[in-house]
């Protein structure tokens, strides 16, 4: 087990192309689901921003375990796996540039901007944190 602020997993995390993220977590039946992500390293936990109607909202907020795992498509297949607790932080001022800064990292900067305003120009998206518990990582 190591730590989110372990420099080779925070550099890892915040790789260049970024890493599309794998989140588990707990459907309403209590089966386990696993959705691909964007997001980014903030400090001391993950964030992604989603629509707060979506299922995954509605089952973290039921039961805020999450994992986010992030791997290399290709061998030697590294990857970090954060477990965590998730807090959705619905409707707040920071949405559009959380959503600007994910987005600049998986399509650069000159893409952001008419990226976020054709898939999340509609009210009521939330910040979703996952501040880890575990982390264990293969670099």
């Amino acid at each position: 087990m190591t730590s989110i602020h372990d420099p080779a997993v925070r550099q890892f995390l915040d790789s260049t192309p970024a890493l599309v993220g794998q989140l588990g977590y707990l459907g309403n039946d209590g089966r386990p689901l696993v959705l691909p992500i964007w997001y980014r390293l903030n400090e001391d936990h993950l964030q992604f921003v989603t629509h707060v109607s979506t299922l995954k909202i509605r089952s973290l907020q039921r039961d805020p375990r999450a994992v986010i795992t992030v791997a290399t498509p290709a061998e030697p297949y590294l990857y970090v796996q954060v477990q965590g607790e998730a807090h959705v932080e619905p409707g707040t001022s920071e949405v559009r540039g959380t959503l600007i800064d994910i987005t600049t990292r998986y399509l650069g900067a000159d893409r952001a901007d008419a990226y976020v305003d054709e898939h999340h120009s509609a009210p009521g998206e939330a910040i979703v944190r996952i501040h880890p518990v575990r982390v264990h990582a293969a670099l």
